[in-house]
């Protein structure tokens, strides 16, 4: 902040002035690539936040133009990656070609699957080593991202570019083929039906969950840091939700406190209100989240891929897809597929943590300690 800003502010106002940037975002500097794309979510984030009576906004920092925040603001900052170009485009291109690999597999789900759930050793004969591997490359980058945070130092939300070109790629990549590929008893009746145009065409249209959708989501959720939100959930008498929020410790419970600001206000906008366009999409971005998450690691079966995809494998967050299903079941609260599943994978969770098998690799070693809750 300038000298001519401070003394101009001490007979006005603070927030004449413009916000000074977090440390990081002074270090790393600020990244431009995906600047279009987060003004269509900041946009979106805001309607959201109108019509669940929330009182923020959001602004991007590009887009202060000199002055400072009101009362009601809360500015974005996109930052660059401390990696060097050439990395970050090698990174992205590993990843790419992963996702491709898996979502064009269409040699349908195995058989006996059904017979041999997650919880049994037998699942590990069910696919390739190849085809587990690449699963287990993929939910290994997805636990290194942060897409997103709050900074304690600022009234501000800081998004990395480069993470959530990781992101997109992986979500938002034409799953289409591969959802449907389990509606059909073999592939080879699926290939027909391609063949045949039997399928309709808005099944097969493309993009899963746009970028700007997926960023006005990560909007709302780091809003909800920043509000009083109740958690409601936690007085679930599941025994299986009971078990899951046992012992969860603060950083654990506010990751889920914001989650369950994320319902609320999508509620408040999807429900009541008729979305169009890209706020459809922001609306049905959790379900679609919660799918994909599922559809990336449903052929990780071996111990590995289980654990990651079951149990917490990073401290203070609980598990990507365990916290997705929980939210839409706040979300969706009559959708009664959408209850089941969340029970479903709970109670696999808490099967998994009491395998003999479960500390017999690094990952699940490291996991355990995190999800066993006291």
């Amino acid at each position: 902040m300038s000298l001519a800003c401070l003394v101009f502010a001490a007979f006005l106002s603070a927030n004449t002035c413009p916000p000074n940037p977090p440390d990081v975002v002074i270090q790393l500097g600020e990244a431009t690539l995906l600047r279009p794309h987060i003004e269509k979510s900041i946009a979106v984030a805001n309607e959201v936040l109108q019509a669940a009576d929330e009182s923020f906004r959001v602004v991007a920092s590009w887009q202060l133009n000199g002055r400072g925040l009101s009362d009601d603001e809360i500015v974005i900052y996109l930052i660059k990656s401390p990696a060097s170009a050439r990395l970050l485009v090698q990174e992205r291109q590993e990843l790419e070609e992963i996702i491709s690999t898996i979502s064009t597999d269409f040699e349908g789900i195995a058989e006996g699957s059904d017979e041999c759930s997650d919880i049994h050793e037998c699942v590990e004969a069910l696919y390739p080593e190849t085809t587990v591997n690449l699963v287990m490359k993929a939910l290994n980058r997805q636990n290194r991202w942060e897409l997103a945070k709050t900074s304690p130092e600022c009234r501000c939300i800081i998004l990395i570019e480069q993470d959530l070109l990781l992101y997109r790629i992986v979500f938002g990549a034409n799953w289409d083929k591969y959802i449907l590929l389990t509606r059909f008893d073999s592939a080879e009746e699926f290939r027909t039906a391609l063949a045949a145009n039997r399928i309709p065409h808005d099944l097969l249209d493309g993009e899963s969950v746009p970028l700007e959708a997926m960023v006005a989501f990560l909007l709302l959720h780091e809003i909800g840091h920043l509000t009083k939100e109740s958690l409601q959930i936690l007085t679930s008498e599941n025994a299986d939700m009971k078990a899951f929020f046992s012992g969860m410790d603060a950083e654990q419970l506010e990751e889920l406190r914001a989650d369950a600001f994320v319902a609320r206000a999508l509620a408040a906008r999807c429900f009541e209100k008729k979305p169009t366009g890209l706020s459809m999409l922001t609306c049905t971005t959790p379900p679609a989240l919660s799918t994909l998450t599922f559809v990336v690691g449903m052929k990780g079966k071996s111990k590995d891929a289980r654990c990651l995809r079951y149990l917490d494998t990073v401290a203070g967050y609980p598990n990507w897809e365990a916290r997705l299903l929980l939210l839409n079941y706040q979300y969706l609260p009559d959708s009664h597929g959408g209850q089941s599943g969340l029970i479903t994978y709970l109670s696999a969770r808490q099967e998994l943590l009491k395998q003999p098998w479960i500390r017999e690799s690094e990952i699940c070693r490291r996991a355990v300690p995190l999800s066993l809750r006291k």
